[in-house]
This record gives C-alpha cells, structure tokens and sequence, in this order.
C-alpha cells in the first residue's frame, strides 16, 4: 500500500529539509493558496478541466507547497520560490511575481510531461490568489502512547478522495487503502497490506518490498505517511484523523497541488 501510493511522486526529499533555504531572503509575500487553470496552448484561453489549487505555506523558517499530496521543500530564489528537490524531474518549478504586471505566476518545469504538455514548459501561468478553499482535517492530534492508539481511520489532508484504515485482527496489523466513489469508500484490495510493528518507536512499517513507515511526528503532533528513498531521503505525507462515517470527495474538478504529469 504505501509503495503503490507513493510512487506517484518521483521526487527525493532531504530529511529536515537540510539542503533547502531558511526565509533568510523573506517570501512571505507569497504565503497563501492560488487558483491555476488549463489554458488553451495557442490561445490561452480558459479551457473546461480541473482546477490546480497551489498552497505556499512556511513552517519554521522553511517555506513549502504541495504535490501529489507530499509536501514539497521550496527553496528561496531571484524570482521568488523554486522547487527545492534537487533530484526530480520538476526541479526548476518557480513560483513568483511578475514584474511587470504584479500578478503572481507559475513556472512548471516538468521534464516527464506528456508532448501535449510541452506548450506549458517553461512558460509563465499566471495564478490567482484565493482565500483558503475548504477546512481540512485537523492534524494535531493527542500523543498516542500505545500501539493501538493508531487503529483508525486516516484521510490524506491534500489528497481528500483517499482514505486509510489501520486495523488489528487476529494478532496481526493491517492498513487498507481506500478510495472515495459514488457509492461511497471502496476498499482495495491490492492495497491492504501487513504492517510490522517499529522496535525503536511507536509506529509501523510496512511489510512489503520498497514499502514505508506510518507514524506519529511528535514535533509537528501529526500523522504521517512516510516513504524512503535510501538512508537521508523520504517523501512524507500528512494524515489525519477522522471519523469513519466521514464522506470523502469524488470530484475530480479541483485537484490540490502543483500538476505534473502524473
């Protein structure tokens, strides 16, 4: 479960996010959510597709915005902020301010876009900023102190349309990926796997090849969703804690997050 969904993400991720820079150069200016919509290629006309909502947020001097449902490291550079994962195919994604008319843009760089992409590469998109979209789950959460604390239900804070179960039956601990419908959440099947208690702190990993971890931050006080690429990489994924009768979000119209071909 964890490898099939993180693999929707082909970046690499510095633990502590050590390579990316601190707001030394302030880009608070940017703080906040952008609205980004499909554009004919010639025209640049509005054209019917999902709407790309694009948060720029900064946490302890380090600034961030989402893709996939990860969060991504931004680093501070002359036009504003650039993508901050040096190993990935979106690595020279900008996000800044247009001189000449003020308005904020995007510049996606994405090196594994389809060829009907291509007219976007490299190009300047202008967003528009919006009020925060929609109240997501909280993500602060009380300490678990025992290893059944983590049974429950979880959502993917920027990935509302999936939703995961941490369960125990007969012994043994399991976590099922599911997926939001018309018909309601739908177990998957191939993504209920074994998880393997941690030995070194609360939390599991999964047992699967290329899988990952699912543990309790005690810095942030959230959930999360972790997969490693090596000894010093990860990509991590914030969860949160829900009610099971929750209803998820089937609607393919607005997508959170910088697009990129997948």
């Amino acid at each position: 479960m964890f490898r099939i969904f993180f693999i929707t993400c082909t970046v690499t991720f510095l633990v502590g996010c050590g390579t990316v820079e601190s707001a030394i150069n302030n880009r608070d200016y940017l703080i906040g959510w952008y609205e980004l919509r499909q554009r004919h290629y010639r025209t640049r006309k509005i054209i019917p597709g999902p709407v790309h909502l694009i948060p720029v947020f900064n946490r302890n001097g380090f600034y961030y915005s989402v893709c996939h449902g990860f969060e991504v490291p931004m680093k501070v550079c002359q036009e504003g902020l650039e993508w901050g994962i040096e190993k990935s195919s979106m690595k020279g994604t900008k996000i800044g301010i247009d001189k000449a008319t003020k308005k904020p843009y995007i510049i996606i760089n994405d090196r594994n876009a389809y060829l009907s992409d291509e007219a976007d590469r490299n190009r300047k998109q202008y967003l528009t900023k919006i009020s925060n979209p929609q109240k997501f789950p909280e993500s602060s959460v009380a300490v678990p102190k025992t290893i059944d604390d983590f049974l429950g239900h979880y959502q993917a804070i920027f990935f509302p349309c999936r939703r995961f179960v941490v369960r125990k039956a007969g012994g043994i601990y399991y976590f099922d990926g599911q997926l939001y419908g018309k018909n309601g959440w739908k177990t998957l099947k191939h993504e209920t796997v074994k998880l393997e208690v941690l030995p070194d702190r609360l939390g599991f990993a999964c047992k699967v090849k290329g899988g990952g971890k699912f543990v309790y931050n005690c810095q942030l006080k959230r959930y999360e969703c972790v997969s490693p690429l090596g000894t010093k990489a990860s990509y991590v994924a914030p969860m949160a804690r829900v009610n099971s009768s929750l209803p998820g979000i089937n609607d393919q119209s607005t997508v959170i997050g910088i697009p990129s071909w997948r």
